[in-house]
């Protein structure tokens, strides 16, 4: 009818009310409903929202080989099947696999797998998984070996293995000395023995004057000039008690350092030395 007189039957009408059709898609898991049209309240029809009994509309797709969104594809999306499980991990050496299962499309964490573990240098094991077998290990714990020289006045020490990837400290060792002695040792532990003196300590030689001269470890810097007539007892009284350097101890080469100073005075040089 032309309700509004216009000259015009139902214009701006979308449906008959009272009437009803089939909606919705059957595509996939969709099953199709129906739908009514009904007045709007002006007069006018209107359909309403598609339902009915058994109306399954498209749903987000569930990852489980059905085509929820009825788009004719089954599972876009999705990496795995809902429920379904699968093996995890890796098996090399001491590792073992785990099992993760589907959830939503997507694989889950992997559970109870045994995962690679730091390499112990004890046994034969490959507890890290890679294929190798003690492959940063560069002795065995608890082990030991000499360190250090044995040349010259060194001596050896000991050094033990600390949980296979290094060597602990020295234990023991003598270490060379920083420069040699002049003592017929060799200080340096190099193979070599004084080198780079020029006399051995405490040794004495005539001085061209028929006194000695004396070599100490702290005396071989100090040399005798000529005395003087009023010194020259001093000089007699040293070869008539017949003492030799190289058997003084060290309080009587300081006393004689003194000696030398005070009674000699005048007749000493000193060259760059320094007293004990």
């Amino acid at each position: 009818m032309d309700n509004d007189c216009n000259g015009s039957i139902d214009e701006g009408c979308t449906c008959t009310i009272g009437v009803s059709e089939s909606c919705g898609t059957d595509l996939g898991e969709c099953v199709m409903g129906t739908r009514t049209c009904l007045n709007n309240g002006f007069g006018a029809g209107q359909w309403s929202d598609c339902g009915g009994v058994g109306f399954l509309p498209p749903a987000p797709e569930t990852c489980d080989t059905l085509d929820n969104d009825c788009d004719t594809e089954v599972d876009e999306g999705c990496s795995c099947v809902n429920g379904t499980a699968q093996p995890c991990g890796d098996d090399t050496g001491e590792c073992s696999r785990g099992t993760q299962t589907c959830v939503m499309g997507r694989w889950n964490a992997c559970t109870g797998f045994v995962g690679p573990a730091p390499e112990v240098c004890t046994g034969t094991l490959d507890e890290n998984c890679n294929g190798l077998v003690n492959e940063d290990c560069i002795c065995t714990p608890g082990a030991t070996r000499a360190c250090g020289t044995d040349l010259g006045a060194c001596v050896s020490g000991l050094e033990t293995c600390t949980d296979g990837r290094y060597w602990g400290v020295c234990v023991g060792y003598v270490a060379p000395a920083a420069s040699e002695s002049c003592d017929t040792i060799d200080n340096d532990c190099d193979g070599d023995i004084d080198e780079g003196c020029s006399c051995v300590d405490g040794t004495t030689q005539p001085d061209g004057h028929g006194r000695l001269r004396p070599w100490y470890p702290d005396l071989q810097r100090w040399s005798l000039g000529r005395l003087r007539r009023r010194d020259r007892g001093f000089a007699r009284d040293l070869r008539r008690r017949g003492q030799r350097l190289q058997r003084l101890d060290r309080r009587r080469v300081t006393q004689l350092l003194r000696d030398l100073r005070t009674r000699a005075a005048g007749n000493l040089r000193q060259r760059v030395g320094r007293q004990l």
